[in-house]
């Protein structure tokens, strides 16, 4: 059994929390995998060194509730994201319980613009951006399987981050390339580059499965 104080102390918590959990359960579109991926979730922030931060905000009830939507909705979302990243996925749930409206692409872009200044290289750039990038589509992702938008504004929203996102990755890709190669230059006269997006970021059509993802 177990005889260290504090794993006595964070599984007490566990268990305090999971039963909170229970609660919410009626209304999660899986109740058994929502419960499943809860104990896990807490036995994953209990086990980090700060995870005492993160538990802290698990006791709003309405993350409880939106988890309970959430972590019964997708597999998908919990294996691929959410286990390789519970630090942002409780202050992202947070956030949104406080706030519901829409993020235009200027402040995305300035959002995105102030966390890539704050990098010394272009590795952490790199990062950076990718990491912007999951933490902002999970934000789109959320607001759809709470229902606090249509799918239509799910794609659109989506459609605004890939947006950023690609404008950024270009920016990044052509310093890298002027600084090893140079100018480019057709004629002798200097030259830019454009991207443009088809299909379903041209239609602002994004979903789950589109590529650019």
């Amino acid at each position: 059994g177990l005889t260290d104080p504090q794993q006595l102390v964070d599984l007490c918590n566990s268990v305090s929390l999971v039963v909170q959990f229970t609660r919410f359960l009626a209304r999660s579109p899986n109740p058994e995998q929502a419960l499943e991926q809860f104990v896990q979730l807490t036995s994953d922030l209990v086990a980090q060194p700060e995870g005492a931060a993160g538990v802290g905000h698990l006791e709003s009830e309405q993350v409880l509730r939106t988890l309970s939507l959430v972590l019964g909705s997708s597999k998908f979302l919990w294996d691929d994201f959410l286990r390789m990243q519970t630090d942002d996925l409780l202050p992202i749930v947070g956030e949104l319980c406080g706030f519901e409206g829409r993020v235009s692409t200027r402040v995305l872009s300035g959002d995105l613009e102030r966390q890539i200044d704050q990098a010394s290289s272009l590795d952490e750039r790199i990062e950076t951006l990718n990491r912007w990038k999951d933490r902002e589509m999970f934000r789109v992702d959320l607001r759809h399987l709470t229902r606090k938008i249509s799918f239509a504004a799910f794609a659109d929203e989506l459609s605004d981050v890939a947006d950023v996102t690609i404008s950024e990755a270009c920016q990044l890709s052509e310093a890298m390339l002027r600084e090893k190669y140079g100018t480019p230059q057709i004629d002798g006269r200097d030259c830019s580059f454009g991207v443009f997006g088809l299909g379903k970021l041209g239609g602002r059509e994004m979903g789950y499965a589109s590529d650019v993802e």
